[in-house]
């Protein structure tokens, strides 16, 4: 016989999570900006032809970086958002007994 199974979660710490995760979003981008910034600088000193691929390189990084950081934009717009309301829902139902 399956047991069902009850997880119960405040809506205001789903917000507060999502809050938290759309902060971590920003600052990986505001890092990623610093990082760039960085390898603009030293590409103004550099004196030989391997800048090209050593600025390739750093390219692919901070694509993957960038990803990172939408995924992080995307769960906290897209995934939490029906646990919050499922929670405010629950939590509705529960007051009104």
């Amino acid at each position: 016989m399956a047991q069902e199974t009850k997880s119960i979660v405040s809506w205001q710490d789903l917000e507060t999570l999502q809050s938290e995760v759309r902060r971590i979003s920003e600052k990986i981008g505001d890092l990623r900006e610093v990082v760039s910034q960085a390898v603009t600088a030293v590409g103004e000193e550099w004196q030989d032809e391997k800048y090209d691929e050593f600025v390739e390189s750093y390219d692919h990084y901070k694509q993957m970086i960038e990803d990172i950081s939408d995924e992080y934009l995307r769960y906290a717009n897209d995934v939490l958002p029906p646990f919050i309301e499922q929670a405010k829902l629950y939590e509705s139902i529960q007051s009104s007994r």
